[in-house]
């Protein structure tokens, strides 16, 4: 019989992503030292490489200094065979990238890029994975455990079995994918609230290294064209990464970089390939969502990220956002309990968190305690 090793904490963090790595540095932040972030990889998972990653924001609150610089963004259509570049796309070309992208629910406003206003930030280094470290240096390396694949959950007893381990704690913070961690906890969310769906489409992301292109310039090119396999590329800071539901084929990669080549040099043998599993979301409703979110918090589980939410909208900066809001919610609960015994209801959190910003701290000291 295999011997597990038995683990207690007050919180746990499933996930050491960008959410819960945010989730942890605000849980440092505020005075806390007994948590654990836990991963099933074997290390830190910088995998910011997987295409061009960037934020919107440059205001998201991480308790390290992390310097941001903005950098200009350009949006446009392509047609590669008649070699044109255009801000609009018309009728027929939103309609085939429409049928080209089906299986991802794209949303259409990218085809329309001229309409869109938007900034554009990233580190100073240029690397998006210097982000992911440095809030792991931040949150000091005893609170992380590695190669820990969780295997069920039981809430009631408050207790993750894990590969080779069983942890049990007070709060979890989950960024697990919402359609696999459903199955491991004693949730059943189907009989309960109907069948939800969770549909997602791995995406092919293929790089390549380029050199004569000004640094601190985002461009991105939508392919409408059927005939090319490429949905979208990106190129920023000697990358240029493209998009794919499939992997692309030799053919495919030479007739690319045959209309390509005469804007960005670039050579073939530079290549890059990842494959994105869990890739685009869709599926589940925003009330759907609310009510899935609502259920896991009443057993002391908030739900958190892109896929932790399984909500496609969530970007690198509203996920940090989203940590810091859950970890002070959680916060006033506990100050509350402590301090007078019983629970305010979810009407006098949400009225309180009124008073913070974004990032947690407070914009105003009046507290309505009549709710």
């Amino acid at each position: 019989m295999k011997i597990m090793e038995h683990i207690k904490t007050k919180y746990l963090v499933v996930g050491a992503g960008v959410g819960g790595l945010a989730a942890g540095a605000r849980l440092k932040e505020r005075g806390e030292t007994d948590f654990l972030i836990v991963d099933k990889c074997e290390s830190l998972p910088v995998n910011l490489q997987n295409g061009v990653h960037y934020l919107h924001s440059n205001d998201f609150g991480t308790p390290f200094e992390f310097e941001l610089k903005e950098i200009t963004a350009t949006e446009e259509i392509w047609d590669p065979r008649k070699d044109e570049f255009k801000k609009a796309a018309n009728i027929p070309e939103m309609m085939d990238y429409s049928m080209k992208v089906m299986g991802l629910r794209h949303p259409s406003s990218i085809m329309d890029p001229s309409n869109r206003n938007w900034k554009t930030y990233i580190p100073m280094s240029n690397n998006m994975n210097d982000l992911l470290q440095g809030y792991h240096d931040y949150i000091g390396k005893e609170h992380f455990k590695w190669n820990k694949y969780l295997e069920r959950v039981a809430t009631r007893e408050k207790c993750a079995e894990f590969s080779d381990c069983i942890i049990d704690y007070e709060k979890m913070i989950s960024t697990a994918p919402l359609n696999k961690f459903g199955t491991i906890v004693d949730i059943n969310l189907g009989s309960d609230y109907g069948e939800l769906e969770f549909n997602h489409q791995a995406l092919n992301i293929t790089n390549y290294r380029t050199k004569n292109i000004v640094p601190n310039w985002l461009v991105g090119i939508y392919i409408s064209d059927n005939r090319f396999p490429v949905y979208r590329i990106t190129i920023l800071n000697n990358i240029i990464s493209m998009e794919s539901l499939t992997k692309l084929t030799a053919s495919d990669e030479h007739i690319t970089k045959y209309h390509l080549d005469r804007y960005f040099d670039y050579e073939l043998d530079t290549k890059q390939e990842y494959t994105w599993e869990t890739g685009r979301i869709w599926g589940l409703t925003k009330d759907d969502r609310n009510v899935v979110v609502k259920l896991f918090e009443e057993r002391d589980i908030f739900l958190l990220g892109r896929y932790g939410e399984w909500d496609g909208k969530r970007t690198i900066d509203t996920t940090v956002i989203k940590a810091n809001q859950i970890i002070d919610s959680i916060a006033i609960i506990e100050s509350n309990i402590k301090r007078t015994g019983w629970h305010h209801s979810d009407e006098w959190i949400k009225e309180n968190l009124k008073y913070r910003d974004k990032n947690g701290r407070f914009i105003k000291r009046e507290i309505n305690k009549n709710i």
